[in-house]
Parts: structure tokens; sequence; C-alpha cells
């Protein structure tokens, strides 16, 4: 009763308490209902730990550092879900990139990206493409030539092949076809220490 008087009032909580009125035949679900959490969704527990740390550190300073925030906020939201080890994560992480050799998730995004700009082509182009496979090899090549300052260790690159497969028998679209696999925007995002070489082999 004194809520629903409450919420006919023009008072600063009559707002508040006409949409208590409005979900009080779910508030109190979780009483008897095991399967609903008690506490707020863990959606909105996940962002407040994003929350908290941004209004303690002041944010980010540069466009790097948001990146950065936004990714191992991500990972570190994530990975408990999923039972899997942030440590671990990271780890691998780290020695991929010190290593300069691409994480199989990477590849399988790569892999993924190039596959869906050439669908896209063939599927503009009248060109069958279901029966596509891409091939992805990885090797490291390091420069061996004596250019690196002394006592330092010599420099590595990783290189990628993709090598795109079509069921279909083309004539004229290749070349086609291997401009619309370079606008993967993966590959364009990559600076140094990895270079990304696709090629179609042709159907027998």
């Amino acid at each position: 009763m004194l809520l629903e008087q409450a919420a006919k009032d023009k008072s600063a909580l009559s707002g508040k308490c006409r949409r208590i009125l409005g979900y009080r035949n779910h508030l109190w679900t979780f009483v008897y209902d095991q399967r609903v959490d008690s506490t707020n969704n863990p959606a909105e527990r996940i962002v407040r730990q994003g929350v908290l740390w941004r209004t303690s550190s002041f944010g980010t300073q540069s466009e790097r550092g948001a990146r950065y925030v936004e990714r191992i906020l991500t990972v570190c939201a994530a990975f408990p879900l999923q039972e899997q080890s942030i440590i671990e994560y990271l780890r691998e992480a780290c020695s991929c990139h010190f290593n300069v050799i691409a994480a199989q998730l990477f590849e399988a995004s790569i892999g993924m990206c190039i596959g869906g700009y050439v669908a896209k082509f063939c599927k503009e182009q009248n060109i069958s493409y279901q029966d596509m496979t891409i091939e992805l090899s990885r090797r490291i090549e390091t420069d061996l030539s004596g250019s690196a300052p002394f006592g330092a260790k010599p420099s590595s690159t990783a290189r990628i092949e993709a090598k795109i497969r079509l069921g279909a028998k083309l004539s004229k679209q290749q070349q086609g076809i291997l401009q619309a696999a370079d606008n993967c925007h993966i590959t364009k995002s990559i600076e140094h220490g990895m270079q990304i070489a696709c090629s179609l082999v042709m159907a027998g």
C-alpha cells in the first residue's frame, strides 16, 4: 500500500516506486527458484571490474594503452568463465610475440578472414566456392647476413603462406581472388615481424 501511494505522489522517489511496482512479480524469484542468481547478473559484475579500474587509474593516456586495456580485461573476464588459465594464455602469447611465432588462434583468424573476402568475391563473380579450403603453413626466416649490431640477436621474421584451393576451374579471375585475399584486415594490421603471402591452387 505504501509503495502504491508513493508511486502516485509527485515526489522525487515516485518514479522509482513505479519501476519497483512494475517488476515486483519478479524481484523475489531467486527465493523460490534456485536457478536464479540472487546477485546482479554476471555481465554487470564483469564490466564492474573495468569500471573500478578506470575510476582509480583515470583511464588511459594513449590509443595503445586503450587497446591493451580492452584486450587484457577481455581475457581476464572470459577465460575464467571457460575454466582456462589466464597465466598460461598470457605466457603463450608472450612467447609467441618474442619468438615472432603466430599463435594457433591467430592463424585460424587469418584463414577465416581471407576465406571471408575470397568467398565474397566469388559470390559476386558467380564462382563456386563451396569446396574452398585454405591451407596455412608457417616458417621462421632468420637474418644471418650479419647486419645485426654486435651481441644482438639476429632478427627473425615469421612467414605464413596461405594456399587457397577452389574446386572450380578458373580462367580469368585468379588475380581478382588474390586481390580479395589481400584485403583481409588482419593481414593489413600487421606492422612488422611477420609476412603473409597468399597463393591460389588451381583445380586439377
